[in-house]
């Protein structure tokens, strides 16, 4: 990481709580409404993605253009080994079948 950039925790673990625990929360709630099955698929899309758009947020918000170049390089697929790459992509699959056994 680009050392002209200070590294601040609180704000994105505070972001991320508030995103995924307001959007669930929020689903649990509608979750005995009628007719609110729509809201309650995005809201649940918006807490998945809850740490993701924190770490959009901080990344972007530091204007520091060296941290966001190295986001999107570490990002970068092209680095991946390809003998990792069976595993990444049967992981989850198989790890579902094992637990519903």
């Amino acid at each position: 990481m680009p050392s002209s950039y200070t590294y601040k925790p609180f704000p994105f673990f505070f972001m991320t709580f508030l995103i995924t625990w307001g959007s669930g929360f929020t689903g649990a709630y509608l979750s005995y409404q009628k007719g609110t099955e729509l809201f309650q698929l995005g809201l649940i899309l918006l807490g998945m993605i809850g740490p993701f758009i924190s770490a959009m947020v901080m990344i972007y918000g530091s204007r520091s253009s060296e941290l966001v170049k190295d986001f999107w390089i570490r990002l970068s697929v092209f680095k991946l080994q390809l003998k990792f790459l069976p595993f990444i992509l049967l992981v989850m699959p198989c790890g579902d079948q094992c637990v519903n056994r």
